[in-house]
């Protein structure tokens, strides 16, 4: 049994070093009227070490009870601080020791205030004629919508279940038909059920509902829009969607997840995409009617591997989600589009790497680190594309150090070292066993890398990402 969790997350106040959950059960019902949410989340967790009281992560959060192995108890919701919320802490009947399972059912509901969820009246959702409500919630706002322990080293299987008038998606294989029926004059509460049995982050959970029509466009895909914009959505995204599959799998290995879906939300939804698993979010500004926002997807699907299956263990190395998905969807880019494709993306990315740094005060600046500080910040407020391409340049350091043919071999290795499992900076310190092991390279030359690498960590290394992109080609 392992002992301590010692990974370190500023940005989450829940004692996950003590207690780790394995299983998260989540009943939610929407109201559309009330813009809120009430239901209930039963945690399933483990004790690593001994303890005598859990603390969970909330934000904006109304708790209505708590019981811990089915029975009533103590619990106190502390005054929030900022920028981390109000923690929940919940008194246990007694000591629980290391590996005891303790189970933790509390009623909550939403507030106005949560950061979470994005509710649209009917005037202003696609149709015009019913409600829209849907997720967001990485990189630290699952906590406003359920009490949880919101750190991504914390990985789960879930359980959701959902009550609403309207069709629901969620982070989840469904229990029901994939094909939603066309909406009736007079609406009726359906219940939704997914299961999702490959653990996953907190910040990952999504849950959207309105007027949504579904289409089966790929092997393991399905298409949802709203029903207005079904014709324009599968132009736009069935087209590119196998040879994207396909290119990803090429690199890494076969799609670990049962389907792959992809949800059109309205225009408002302020992220081109977000990876939820089974259900890719999508804005609908991606549908231009020219398919040449294929990046979106690429990057979007390349997170099932990176982000999804391999997640930073804390939101400091974030770089490891980012940079490996656009390490990944720069090769997809190039298999489906052709190398010009891949040029053109990393001379766009150098140029936002340049104003991003720029914007957040120079090259000096600890804010463009490729590893980040988040003690005391939000890491919405400092979170950009700097570790993205940062962490892209890396990764295309080490293949150019070493040759392509003999660094792609490592790709699938990596995914297939630390799949389900949490990843940080140190880590990443493979590089010198790597080289001298699984890449045939001398010991001088691994040990040079790893001296690249710790450059990398630093912000002052503009000169050096540039070069990298250069000897590319890419620049």
């Amino acid at each position: 049994m392992c002992g301590r969790n010692h990974v370190a997350d500023s940005n989450s106040v829940s004692n996950f070093h003590e207690i780790i959950t394995r299983h998260t059960d989540i009943d939610l019902s929407i109201d559309f009227e009330r813009t809120s949410v009430k239901g209930t989340t039963a945690i399933t967790a483990e004790c690593i070490s001994e303890i005598s009281e859990i603390i969970l992560d909330t934000s904006y959060l109304k708790i209505d009870s708590v019981t811990v192995d089915g029975k009533p108890t103590q619990w106190e919701l502390q005054p929030r601080s900022e920028p981390n919320g109000s923690p929940l802490h919940v008194r246990l009947a007694r000591r629980y020791t290391n590996g005891e399972s303790v189970y933790i059912k509390i009623e909550f509901e939403t507030t106005t205030q949560s950061t979470g969820l994005q509710w649209f009246s009917a005037e202003q959702a696609d149709d015009k004629k019913h409600p829209f409500m849907f997720s967001q919630c990485e990189p630290v706002h699952a906590r406003s919508i359920f009490p949880c322990q919101d750190a991504p080293s914390i990985k789960s299987t879930f359980r959701i279940g959902v009550l609403s008038p309207l069709p629901v998606v969620a982070s989840g294989i469904p229990e029901h038909d994939l094909i939603f029926p066309p909406l009736e004059s007079s609406l009726s509460v359906k219940h939704y059920i997914f299961n999702q049995d490959i653990p996953t982050s907190n910040y990952l959970f999504s849950v959207a509902s309105g007027n949504m029509v579904g289409e089966q466009i790929g092997p393991k895909s399905y298409l949802y829009c709203s029903p207005g914009n079904m014709d324009a959505c599968r132009e736009e995204l069935k087209p590119d969607l196998r040879a994207i599959i396909n290119a990803a799998e090429k690199l890494v290995f076969e799609y670990p997840w049962p389907l792959y879906n992809l949800v059109v939300l309205p225009k408002s939804f302020h992220l081109g995409g977000m990876e939820n698993p089974i259900f890719n979010f999508y804005s609908a500004t991606v549908i231009s009617g020219d398919c040449e926002n294929v990046n979106v997807v690429a990057h979007e699907f390349a997170h099932s591997f990176s982000g999804n299956l391999v997640t930073n263990a804390s939101w400091e190395h974030f770089w490891l989600n980012e940079g490996w998905t656009v390490y990944i969807e720069r090769f997809i880019l190039r298999e489906v589009r052709g190398e010009a494709e891949e040029t053109l993306r990393a001379m766009v990315g150098w140029q936002e790497l340049e104003y991003g740094i720029e914007s957040y005060g120079g090259d000096d600046s600890l804010d463009t680190a490729m590893v980040l500080d988040f003690r005391g910040k939000r890491p919405d407020d400092i979170m950009s594309t700097i570790v993205y391409e940062k962490g892209y340049t890396f990764l295309r350091y080490l293949e150019e150090t070493v040759g392509r043919s003999s660094w792609l071999p490592f790709v699938p290795y990596y995914f297939t070292k630390f799949s389900k499992k949490a990843v940080d900076s140190t880590q990443m310190k493979f590089v010198r066993p790597l080289f001298e092991g699984l890449i045939s390279v001398d010991g001088s030359l691994a040990l040079q890398v790893y001296e690249k690498y710790k450059t990398f960590y630093h912000p002052t290394c503009l000169r050096l990402i540039r070069s990298v992109l250069k000897n590319g080609g890419l620049l």
